[in-house]
């Protein structure tokens, strides 16, 4: 599994103007029918203006229980200029100076 997304958007206040643009890159792949590790990457510029940007590399494996009805997720985050509050991963404070930050979360999901 391979996955690409772009995203542009243009916010207009008055007479200003911001354009923001992202990314995100990811694959994974069945090692075992139930055991999928797994990579992504992720970019975001603010303002795309300024040199400033953000970033999260992931690395992951997930576990597949009862043929894919539910399944736990293990992902480890090495995260530019982004917090690890609140089990997620945000924008660091304007103003603030280039940060690295890490993160893991351990997760289940199941079908209903």
């Amino acid at each position: 599994m391979v996955r690409f997304e772009l995203a542009n958007a243009k916010t207009i206040a008055g007479t200003t103007s911001i354009s923001t643009r992202g990314y995100v890159v990811e694959g994974g792949y069945h090692v075992l029918s139930d055991l999928q590790p797994v990579i992504r990457y992720e970019n975001l510029k603010p303002d795309t203006s300024v040199a400033f940007s953000n970033s999260a590399v992931s690395l992951g494996v997930n576990y597949f229980l009862a043929k894919n009805s539910a399944k736990f997720q293990l992902g480890y985050f090495l995260l530019t200029n982004m917090d690890g509050r609140n089990g997620s991963y945000q924008q660091a404070a304007a103003g603030t100076t280039a940060k690295t930050g890490r993160l893991l979360i351990l997760s289940y999901q199941t079908a209903i």
